[in-house]
């Protein structure tokens, strides 16, 4: 992908729900970037707070460059989809509306971007979390498709900035009326449909773990994730051409990610022992598909598995 000598248009989406307390932070940290030709796009997906208000404020100091949509509720990934399709840019990024970006963010990527020749980048940030802060991605990633789908690597949403016309021309957008995954099954479709995908490994941006906003257990994150993930698995089966690449991607699909999010959740769940027999049976075909494609990671999983059964062995025996 050849960037022109002029400077690219970035649109940069920040989709919102009744988060006007930390959306000023969001807006500012963007529209005070060191690189100038960006707009934002707030899209509130039906607040009830005053956002509206709070984006209007901000409208009179920063003009046409901050744009604000609103939509009635229809969940977050509505809001990007109606965010990427109200861009001018050619390029996209996201950023969500209680976190915010380093002042040369920006900058750094579409410059990387052209070095490179790419047109996907996504760069490092630091998570902060219990007033700890830590790198979020370790280490150089050769292959991001690979090695996101195995969980070597996952990139925070704020990380990207993405060609629109990658989106245009494959038709990717984010699942809509989807609760869980829906990112994941996003930037896969990016990885995949970009012809060059470069890492900056530079944190750029805060990531800030609300703990107050962690979801909490429940048993239908199983059928969730058994859901979009075999959602993804169908849609590289059916774009894929190198038959023996789509075969690694299914070993470590069926292999290791699906059997890996049941085996956590179910040890999750393990005290709660009917329940938890009875969600392992009925995703036993799942279960029994895993494999070590996945090297160390695999180990961890048949561990974790093993002794989950032990735990439900355990319980029927105190049952007599």
């Amino acid at each position: 992908m050849k960037y022109d000598t002029v400077d690219n248009m970035v649109s940069v989406v920040i989709p919102t729900y009744n988060r006007a307390g930390s959306l000023v932070r969001a807006v500012e940290s963007v529209l005070t970037q060191t690189y100038s030709e960006l707009e934002v796009i707030v899209v509130d997906d039906g607040s009830t707070d005053d956002t509206a208000a709070v984006v209007e404020n901000l409208q009179k100091h920063h003009g046409l460059r901050l744009k604000y949509v609103y939509q009635t509720n229809r969940g977050v990934s509505a809001a990007r989809n109606r965010g990427i399709n109200q861009a001018s840019g050619e390029d996209i990024s996201f950023l969500d509306s209680d976190d915010y970006i380093y002042p040369k963010k920006i900058e750094k990527q579409i410059s990387f971007l052209k070095d490179q020749g790419a047109d996907v980048c996504f760069c490092n940030y630091n998570v902060i979390r219990k007033k700890k802060r830590r790198r979020g991605l370790r280490g150089q990633i050769e292959k991001p498709l690979l090695h996101y789908i195995q969980s070597k690597m996952t990139p925070q949403t704020n990380a990207w900035m993405i060609r629109r016309d990658i989106l245009a021309k494959k038709d990717i957008s984010f699942r809509e009326g989807c609760s869980w995954g829906e990112d994941m099954e996003f930037f896969i479709k990016v990885m995949y449909a970009a012809e060059k995908i470069v890492f900056l490994d530079e944190p750029l941006f805060d990531y800030c773990v609300n703990e107050s906003g962690l979801s909490l257990f429940s048993w239908d994150k199983l059928e969730k994730d058994v859901f979009i993930w075999t959602e993804i698995w169908h849609w590289l089966e059916n774009h894929v051409a190198d038959q023996e690449l789509l075969q690694t991607y299914k070993n470590v699909i069926f292999g290791y990610r699906i059997p890996s999010l049941l085996v956590y959740r179910l040890w999750e769940g393990r005290k709660m022992t009917a329940d938890a027999r009875g969600y392992a049976e009925l995703y036993r075909p799942y279960l029994k598909q895993m494999n070590c494609s996945n090297g160390l990671r695999s180990v961890k999983l048949a561990i974790v598995w093993t002794l989950f059964n032990l735990k439900m062995m355990c319980a029927r025996k105190s049952d007599r």
